[in-house]
């Protein structure tokens, strides 16, 4: 399980500075900036949930020992 979750974690941080990247290069193309914008809300939202499954994860885990395994 937190292979999983480090994985979403990882894949939204690429996702953060790819989507930065073309908000950069975007030259002020709207089609480009509106892209980048929603891809980095959505990294960061995917982001929020991981980091909340892991903590939800581990503070059950401290009380059911067996999901820890």
């Amino acid at each position: 399980m937190n292979v999983i979750i480090s994985a979403s974690a990882v894949f939204s941080v690429v996702i953060v500075i790819t989507a930065g990247y073309v908000y950069i290069t975007a030259n002020g193309d709207e089609r480009k900036i509106e892209f980048s914008t929603r891809a980095i809300t959505i990294a960061i939202a995917l982001l929020v949930v991981a980091m909340g499954l892991f903590l939800i994860i581990r503070f059950i885990g401290d009380r059911l020992p067996i999901l820890c395994a």
